[in-house]
């Protein structure tokens, strides 16, 4: 099977492989499917080339796990501390172990914790003022910064710090694209070309963008959903990036603008905001207004470099504060909504997972001669069982609300 470089002769190949087969057949055609019109659907091409995964079942698992998420915690009591107060709460106690010191950085002072109880947040701390540190007033929200632990000389050793790892679920979901023609109308001779290639060109092109839409909008159905059209059997879908990311909880940095032009400043202040976490290398897809504005920076103090050798997607590289943009305008991105998003995502926590079983694999393949027995037409089928792997989302970040004046 011919993997083909330009959209145009992958469309004509895999449509010259597909009319050629004899019989109800299975064609795995996903390597082609991958490559069509590459720009059109960058999230999905870019999601495929970088990490393609099978799974064995209908759901899919990974654990994350954040090492180092216990250094920074906040005190959590609407009326503050004054500055003889030795217990508080908190907002997560489960990192103030016995032994452990923190600072609070508004005002300088340090402690070190006597007991922790992880049931009501609630930490005690030996005394105020440690290491000749001058005792202050706590405001709520204060931050506290955990910086060390200690023990006494010949002292037993301190409690164990446990992170635990988060098991994260995804679902396969099930996307079919049909098309065909009546035997008549596939024998005319029309311009264009044979009506029956056509038509699978359109699917191809129509399959793949129902994939990179359903990336973007997506939502995970859970495990109990049923279809009423299909006699209430099991219905599964799979994540969407703008759901996860957007989701209370989840974390992301999102910066809105609302209905604001984009300035230099703010664009630099997002970078640091996605900077914090992950890879500093990211693809930031962006609707045309972002373009626009981001452009007009290039003049002054930018260096935007082209780069088309970026797993096959055509890129502007912007290197701002010490993040590296890779720039991707997305038509896709459009409307009142979603036409002021740009949306920077961690390649390195983007999978393309697809179910391989006992079937083998049902990455997108195609199904031909699916027609009724005696019927004078040809019906064929794109058909894939996949789904769309997000992980660790404070590695990715949204910038929205952009507008031209």
């Amino acid at each position: 099977m011919p993997i083909m470089e330009q959209g145009v002769q992958q469309a004509e190949d895999l449509l010259q492989m597909s009319s050629n087969a004899v019989g109800q057949e299975k064609q795995d055609v996903s390597p082609v499917i991958m490559e069509l019109e590459k720009d059109i659907t960058p999230l999905v091409t870019l999601t495929a080339k970088t990490e393609k995964k099978k799974t064995d079942t209908y759901r899919f698992f990974w654990d994350e796990e954040d090492l180092f998420n216990w250094r920074l915690r906040t005190i959590n009591f609407g009326a503050g501390y004054d500055a003889v107060v030795t217990t508080f709460v908190v907002d997560d106690a489960s990192a103030f172990i016995p032994g452990m010191m923190f600072k609070v950085p508004r005002t300088g002072e340090l402690m070190r914790v006597s007991t922790s109880t992880v049931s009501t947040n609630t930490i005690v701390v030996t005394a105020r003022g440690f290491a000749g540190t001058t005792p202050a007033a706590l405001v709520n929200t204060d931050p506290l910064i955990i910086y060390s632990a200690s023990i006494a000389q010949g002292g037993n050793a301190l409690s164990i710090l446990q992170t635990k790892p988060v098991e994260r679920i995804g679902y396969i979901q099930s996307l079919s694209t049909t098309y065909g023609v009546d035997d008549t109308v596939n024998s005319e001779n029309v311009i264009g070309g044979n009506p029956l290639k056509r038509a699978e060109y359109k699917a191809a092109k129509m399959h793949k963008l129902l994939w990179e839409q359903t990336f973007w909008h997506g939502k995970n159905s859970g495990n109990s959903a049923i279809d009423p059209l299909n006699a209430n059997k099991k219905l599964t879908t799979t994540d969407g990036l703008l759901d996860l990311l957007e989701a209370s909880g989840s974390g992301t940095p999102i910066m809105n603008l609302n209905s604001n032009p984009l300035t230099e400043p703010e664009l630099e202040e997002f970078c640091e905001m996605i900077g914090r976490y992950g890879d500093n290398r990211k693809f930031f897809f962006i609707a045309p207004v972002l373009a626009t504005f981001i452009n007009s920076f290039a003049r002054d103090k930018v260096r935007i470099v082209k780069d088309t050798s970026t797993y096959g997607i055509s890129v502007k590289r912007l290197e701002m504060w010490r993040v590296t943009l890779d720039i991707i305008v997305h038509n896709n991105l459009e409307g009142a909504v979603y036409g002021g998003y740009g949306v920077a995502v961690d390649a390195n926590n983007l999978a393309y997972r697809y179910l391989h079983g006992s079937n083998g694999s049902q990455d997108t393949h195609l199904l031909t001669n699916r027609q009724q027995p005696n019927a004078h037409e040809t019906i064929n089928e794109y058909f894939t069982q996949a789904g769309f792997q997000v992980s660790l989302l404070k590695t990715h970040g949204i910038l929205k609300g952009v507008k031209r004046v």
